[in-house]
């Protein structure tokens, strides 16, 4: 199940501000790859730098060289961070009618592979993963703006959906503005979104249709590809907009996905079954009905489909009636929600 940040984490947070006051002020971030080299991490700490994001893979078979070392430095320098998979749907395009699916999974495994390692050991300490989404497919068969945005829309989802039978958390999606506008269709807006659209400054947030394409908020904003922070110069620069106690919401939590739902809707139903029934038809391109874990879409997954015929997931936690306390939060916090240049 996708754990949210905007129902129930929000209230806690809500009334944690109560109690502790919250800080008024917008989170600075950075992200990092091999090109920065070694990042002194305790001096982005000192610079204020309260969360991070690091290359982990891009596109098939290729892991950063400096993964491993960001992710356990910025940990331990106390600053939570998130991996991030380079995503290259140009790589292996095929056509709409016949699209490359195993694309999409192979790079989404990959992904998992290198940091499935890090969530099993401390998923307290590293955000949700990202899918960094920069390439375009472009072949003689795929070269309208129509048909490269129904593609990648495609391409996201199907990358999206190993990530939530493996990790049961769906990516938070990097991107401009120019491909949330033209290049995705609304059936990626379910995901958080990490905009990048640089104005050296952060006086001017990114709102609208004609800067957040499908789209209605941002979660992440990266306003900057030159600034220096923390002895990094240039370094991508990036804001969260929340405090502290926000961006808890977003340090990887997964809840195990429902056993035998193959389509994740919450319930293990005949819609499952059909699920796995055209899978194993098509072959095992797509492994969010590999039930039984083999790597393969077999008759074993039938059979943990008809064990937990009938189960449903555990409704969400209902959000408390707001108190005085909680108003007040909420007036506060919508102050402190506004960006300061």
């Amino acid at each position: 199940m996708l754990f949210r940040h905007r129902s129930v984490s929000f209230a806690a947070t809500l009334l944690m501000a109560a109690v502790t006051g919250p800080a008024c002020a917008d989170l600075l971030g950075v992200d990092v790859s091999t090109h920065q080299g070694t990042v002194n991490w305790n001096s982005m700490k000192n610079a204020g730098v309260g969360f991070a994001f690091t290359k982990a893979t891009e596109g098939v078979d290729f892991i950063d060289t400096r993964f491993t070392q960001n992710m356990a430095g910025a940990r331990a320098a106390g600053i939570p961070i998130g991996p991030y998979h380079f995503a290259r749907p140009d790589s292996s395009v095929g056509t709409l009618s016949d699209p490359i699916k195993q694309d999409a999974v192979n790079e989404a495994n990959d992904f998992v592979d290198a940091i499935q390692p890090f969530y099993n050991t401390n998923p307290e300490a590293y955000l949700r993963p990202v899918l960094d989404v920069e390439k375009l497919p472009l072949t003689a068969e795929i070269n309208t703006v129509s048909e490269q945005r129904q593609y990648l829309s495609d391409w996201i989802n199907d990358f999206a959906d190993v990530l939530m039978n493996r990790l049961g958390v769906h990516p938070i999606i990097y991107l401009n503005s120019n491909y949330a506008i033209n290049y995705v269709n609304s059936s990626v807006a379910q995901y958080d979104l990490w905009i990048a659209r640089w104005t050296y400054n952060t006086s001017n947030l990114p709102a609208g249709a004609n800067q957040l394409g499908v789209w209605s908020d941002w979660d992440f904003w990266q306003w900057s590809d030159s600034e220096s922070i923390g002895g990094e110069a240039p370094v991508d620069a990036n804001l969260f907009r929340g405090t502290t106690q926000d961006l808890a919401a977003y340090l990887y939590a997964a809840e195990p996905p429902l056993t035998g739902d193959y389509n994740g809707d919450g319930v293990v139903d005949l819609a499952d079954y059909t699920k796995w029934r055209d899978t194993l038809r098509r072959g095992n391109l797509d492994l969010s009905a590999d039930g039984n874990k083999s790597g393969a879409i077999d008759t074993g997954d039938y059979d943990v489909w008809a064990a937990n015929y009938g189960a449903t997931a555990p409704p969400a936690t209902a959000i408390p009636e707001p108190t005085a306390a909680l108003l007040a939060a909420l007036a506060l916090a919508t102050v402190c929600l506004r960006v300061r240049p």
